[in-house]
């Protein structure tokens, strides 16, 4: 493990190396955003990705003060909130290419260089400031963090909620206090909530922690306190929005109402564990929800469908993901290995990542931070166990979600800037052996005798 520093001298120049490669990761993000708003622009289109413009619709209506709907009334629980609100100020700018520009860069590349930060943070609390000044170089220069500083996906906002998530959760464990360690566990919850309204998919994360924990924790007692405080900051701030799904849709409403589409969008014949059909399989589903409310109504004229549209397709989709699955066991186990493949594939395929540059880049960076990752924690378990596990952590539970629903090289990067903590340990290390072997053999010359008399 690493030493700490001997003294303020020391500490003050390893902080001036973080507030470096923090300016450096600004600086680069700054870049890459113009650069990549110039591509967009010049093919006149500045979203590449369907998910960024829904984003920016729904943030353009809360700014307008419109009801909180992608394009019409059956898709009011179509996204969460969190990045809506995060870019409605920039949709009041009158030019459209200014306002996602500034998006990118006064949004994205801010809460880009936040994560950094609080990578270092991690990194330091595993293994002192040497640790925190490698993983704030590595984090600065990640190709994926800087894609996902500048891309206006749900990344941008998550990824810092989610580091952050983690440090106060790190801190409930290190407290000996009950009151306090509840009260930083309750806040850890608060923080998952936004991460939950910011990214669905983290909504099992904490029931996923807390079952593993109960399983392997050396402290269950303290394991279960923090994990219920968590669990109830996280409903005290998902609340209103529940409140808000029940008033819409008559229904409890955990997150949003495209749960079923993303079921079968991963469980459906011809399925290949990506998400290749850009869900046109959903116009079916709209045609056979829009045949079957028609034979409820000739039925029965005065009786009032369930819910609204928009959830009678969400569950018809769930229904038949859940039948097709059921029908076809072996698939399931097909599916989950490609998904696992698709997600983990150390060499992106074209259709994710067009460039060869960028895919070389994307290879091996995520090799190089694995196999630093995983070096450090051997090193560093007796002695940082529960830090360990929570910094692996988001690794396993996106691996295992993914395995479900559809895989992609993108679903792993916020596990990835986590694991960037843990490599700047054993670069740290790496790089203290290098300089000590290279003072060695000068200190010990010092104290040969002089042969030359």
């Amino acid at each position: 493990m690493v030493s700490q520093p001997a003294n303020r001298k020391e500490i003050l120049l390893y902080n001036r190396w973080i507030v470096f490669f923090l300016l450096l990761a600004l600086g680069l993000r700054v870049g890459a955003a113009v650069y990549w708003h110039g591509q967009a622009t010049a093919d006149n289109h500045f979203f590449r990705l369907g998910d960024s413009h829904g984003y920016w619709i729904l943030a353009g209506h809360i700014a307008d003060g419109k009801p909180y709907q992608y394009g019409s009334p059956n898709a009011s629980v179509f996204r969460a909130p969190m990045m809506p609100l995060l870019l409605a100020p920039f949709t009041m700018i009158a030019d459209d290419s200014t306002a996602i520009l500034s998006a990118r860069i006064l949004a994205g590349t801010v809460l880009g260089t936040l994560a950094v930060a609080l990578v270092a943070m991690l990194a330091g609390r595993l293994a002192g400031h040497r640790a925190a000044v490698a993983a704030a170089g590595l984090a600065c220069c990640y190709p994926s963090a800087i894609g996902m500083s500048v891309i206006v996906l749900s990344e941008m906002l998550f990824v810092p909620l989610m580091l952050a998530f983690l440090l106060i959760w790190n801190r409930a464990w290190e407290v000996e206090c009950p009151k306090r360690r509840w009260a930083l566990a309750f806040m850890a919850g608060l923080i998952g909530g936004l991460a939950v309204l910011t990214r669905p998919s983290w909504l099992l994360f904490v029931p996923f922690v807390a079952t593993l924990g109960l399983v392997f924790s050396y402290n269950r007692k303290t394991h279960l306190q923090i994990m219920v405080a968590i669990g109830l900051g996280m409903c005290v701030l998902m609340t209103p929005w529940w409140i808000r799904n029940y008033i819409i849709t008559g229904k409890f409403v955990l997150t949003t109402l495209q749960v079923g589409p993303s079921l079968l969008d991963s469980f459906h014949e011809g399925a290949t564990g990506g998400s290749d059909e850009g869900m046109q399989f959903m116009r079916e589903i709209e045609r056979q929800q829009l045949q079957s409310d028609r034979l409820e109504l000739q039925k029965d004229a005065t009786r009032k469908l369930e819910s609204t549209f928009e959830w009678r397709i969400n569950q018809r989709a769930q229904r038949e993901a859940i039948a097709w699955a059921t029908e076809n066991p072996s698939g399931i186990l097909k599916l989950a290995w490609a998904k696992l493949c698709k997600t983990w594939n150390l060499w992106p395929d074209g259709g994710e990542v067009g460039s060869p540059v960028i895919r070389l880049a994307i290879s091996l960076s995520t090799f190089s931070v694995l196999l630093l990752a995983s070096a450090a924690s051997l090193r560093l378990v007796p002695n940082r166990r529960v830090l360990l596990a929570i910094c692996w952590s988001p690794c396993l539970y996106f691996t295992s979600l993914h395995m479900v629903f559809v895989g992609s090289v993108r679903y792993r990067e916020p596990a990835m800037i986590v694991l960037i903590a843990v490599a700047g340990c054993a670069l740290s290390m790496l790089i203290s052996h290098f300089f000590t072997s290279k003072q060695e053999p000068a200190r010990v010359d010092s104290t040969l005798p002089d042969c030359t008399a």
